[in-house]
């Protein structure tokens, strides 16, 4: 398991204390050896506090392939219903 240090940041101006949001960015090419590739969807999980688990979302649109794979799929089907008379 590899292991990062990030700074917790603070957005916003100086102006207005109150509004300044807690920000941390995440970039590196390990991001794409662990998994996260560029354009997934990621979700957040606070565990408790100090703790964000971060996963990649299940949604299928993730993988651009996969709306082609399963029109691919969906024709074979109707393809064999029909062969086979159903």
């Amino acid at each position: 398991m590899s292991k990062r240090k990030l700074k917790v940041e603070e957005l916003g101006t100086r102006y207005n204390p109150a509004k300044r949001p807690a920000s941390i960015r995440l970039k590196g090419q390990w991001l794409r050896a662990a998994g996260f590739a560029p354009g997934s969807t990621v979700e957040l999980t606070v565990i408790s506090p100090g703790v964000i688990e971060i996963r990649i979302s299940p949604e299928i649109r993730r993988d651009p392939n996969a709306l082609r794979i399963m029109a691919r799929i969906d024709r074979a089907m109707a393809q064999t219903e029909i062969t086979d008379g159903r």
